[in-house]
């Protein structure tokens, strides 16, 4: 592998691993959002 691959590789990786933590944010909040909406807070 040389070393332009190796970094390709890696900048996918981290963007991918960025993708996952935004999706998991998403879910958090929306989930946090349905709890305080199902108490009647909003």
């Amino acid at each position: 592998m040389t070393f332009s691959g190796l970094e390709t590789g890696l900048i996918c990786y981290t963007h991918f691993k960025q993708e996952e933590n935004i999706k998991n944010y998403l879910t958090n909040v929306s989930r946090i959002i349905d709890m305080t909406y199902s108490m009647g807070a909003i």
